[in-house]
């Protein structure tokens, strides 16, 4: 039987990768898949994910994080994931349509939620 997953490291444009693996394993899977390249993360996690891991483990392939708005009362405190990107030296700002360009990679990694939200916005 061929099974075919939609959403992990999923192009839906030239240069947008979305995925909707939101662990360390799903992580480590992309970093090797962008290794050697960068990427603009557009990122947001539930609370009670091991996010700090993740973008530790992403950070290699990260030019830059958005931070995506996910309607969800799991999602984790701003505070808490801007706090973690300063302490891991990741440049960030929050996620706007206006700054997709033809000329950077994006990657939009986390759980459905994220993915979701992501193309409401960019397909909107």
């Amino acid at each position: 039987m061929d099974i075919k997953l939609f959403g992990r490291a999923q192009k839906i444009a030239p240069n947008i990768t979305i995925d909707v693996g939101h662990n360390p394993l799903a992580a480590k899977a992309l970093a090797k898949h962008f290794e050697g390249g960068k990427v603009t993360l557009i990122y947001n996690s539930f609370s009670d994910k091991e996010y700090a891991t993740v973008l530790e483990i992403l950070k290699p392939i990260i030019e830059e994080v958005e931070i995506i708005k996910i309607d969800n009362h799991r999602a984790v405190d701003p505070v808490a994931l801007e706090a973690t990107l300063q302490k891991l030296g990741i440049k960030y700002h929050y996620f706007s349509t206006k700054g997709i360009t033809e000329f950077k990679n994006y990657l939009v990694f986390g759980s459905f939620s994220v993915v979701e939200s992501f193309i409401d916005r960019y397909f909107s």
